[in-house]
């Protein structure tokens, strides 16, 4: 059965609307949408883009450290702007500036006002603790190159030799970058005393994992 751990700043808004920062049900923490506000729970910086930014994720990240996660867990964001063509290049400013080489899953809505006046944005994330939680280059496998056309998948293939069977295994790489040592399909598990040495081919695919997370 999940758990849930709930968390919230101990604003009066909390109260007089009902609702938590944020509640962790499982391994997802669903983050209620932050804005810039002090730990009084007062608004500040009105019509103030940029240290509205600045705030709001502030206190995403006070939410992040309750719960021990990191920016790089963050599976999902959405952000509502008012002014939205106005300010849409700070907001992807600032949300590189955030999240470095992380690439969440992203919505960006432009609204004609929030809650307080001079608000002009507000953030809500999704988290997934199951995710490592340090620092990698982006893994989609939809990532390409403006050479993708001429690149192929690197494959590494092993065998081992037992008294009455003979198996091979064939593992499919990318050789555009390096995989996480989880997502090298067992290249380099292979290699132990029950299935003999580790073959030249899935050599390479353990020096390539020394270099992901």
């Amino acid at each position: 059965m999940a758990t849930i751990d709930v968390f919230q700043h101990g604003i009066p808004a909390e109260s007089d609307f009902g609702y938590a920062q944020a509640i962790r049900s499982g391994e997802l923490i669903h983050v209620s949408g932050q804005l810039s506000l002090d730990e009084a729970g007062t608004f500040r910086h009105a019509d103030d883009f940029t240290a509205q930014l600045q705030a709001t994720y502030a206190n995403l990240d006070k939410i992040l450290d309750h719960y021990g996660a990191t920016r790089h867990q963050v599976v999902s964001q959405n952000l509502y702007v008012v002014n939205l063509r106005q300010h849409a290049t700070a907001a992807a400013e600032g949300n590189l500036a955030y999240f470095g080489g992380h690439r969440p899953a992203s919505t960006v809505v432009g609204v004609t006002e929030l809650t307080f006046p001079g608000q002009v944005v507000e953030i809500s994330f999704v988290v997934d603790m199951r995710l490592p939680a340090c620092s990698h280059p982006p893994r989609s496998w939809n990532w390409a190159p403006s050479h993708a056309q001429n690149v192929r998948p690197v494959h590494f293939r092993r065998s081992w030799s037992r008294p009455s069977t003979r198996t091979t295994e064939v593992c499919h790489v990318p050789s555009v970058r390096p995989s996480c040592p989880a997502r090298v399909h067992r290249a380099h598990q292979l290699g132990d005393a029950d299935h003999g040495p580790v073959l030249p081919a899935a050599r390479r695919a353990d020096r390539l994992s020394r270099h992901a997370c």
